[in-house]
């Protein structure tokens, strides 16, 4: 939409984002939490396309839960998707 932008920040672990037009007030739309302590080694190691994207994004956001270890870089949101990002699935 004309006029309309995303607006992200990263403070600590926390990345908020919002979205602002030339006209309003910024309005939150995501709040994320990344894992800054997470060992990102085996990440990088299986996938080389991950080592990049944390090495030209400004910052990134860390994801490491039961289910996988990844990098998103929260600027590409689409329709509630993130569309740059990088993972590794753990094994169970």
């Amino acid at each position: 939409v004309p006029w309309t932008f995303q607006v992200v920040g990263k403070n600590g672990d926390t990345v908020e984002i919002y979205q602002q037009t030339l006209f309003t007030k910024p309005k939150p739309i995501k709040t994320l939490y990344s894992k800054e302590d997470a060992d990102l080694r085996p990440l990088f190691q299986k996938n080389p396309k991950a080592k990049v994207l944390h090495d030209w994004s400004p910052f990134v956001v860390i994801v490491d839960d039961h289910q996988r270890l990844g990098i998103i870089d929260p600027r590409f949101l689409r329709n509630g998707e993130f569309f740059l990002a990088q993972y590794i699935y753990k094994s169970k």
